[in-house]
């Protein structure tokens, strides 16, 4: 169950890279702060 609710909340983050100095950046609309 717990990690049913997790894949889906990955489901939803938004990742990338930053290209300048191939950093990672990341964000979970569904948690605050994350």
């Amino acid at each position: 169950m717990r990690t049913e609710y997790i894949h889906k909340a990955m489901d939803m983050a938004k990742y990338g890279i930053i290209e300048d100095n191939h950093t990672y950046w990341g964000e979970m609309p569904c948690f605050k702060g994350v």
